[in-house]
């Protein structure tokens, strides 16, 4: 995946976020407890709920890094390989 794409995805995605996704993801994760493993966290929008995330694309893991620092909540990120 190139860098252009991790740079873009979060905004070209707010529309489908906004209307639908949220909505889904809230309904999805409201009784999850515990530490949680993402696996793929992508450009890290599951922050708010997740606590450990492994990402193998550098230029996703680059978003989500700083969205795990403006996250409310601890999260820890690791590398994964592809």
């Amino acid at each position: 995946m190139k860098k252009s794409f991790a740079l873009i995805y979060d905004h070209v995605m707010a529309p489908l976020e906004k209307r639908f996704l949220m909505k889904c993801r809230s309904r999805l994760l409201q009784h999850t407890s515990g530490n949680i493993l993402e696996i793929g966290a992508g450009t890290g929008v599951n922050f708010p709920c997740k606590v450990f995330a492994v990402e193998p694309n550098s230029h996703m893991l680059q978003k989500a890094q700083k969205n795990a620092e403006e996250a409310a909540i601890p999260v820890n990120i690791t590398v994964g390989i592809c």
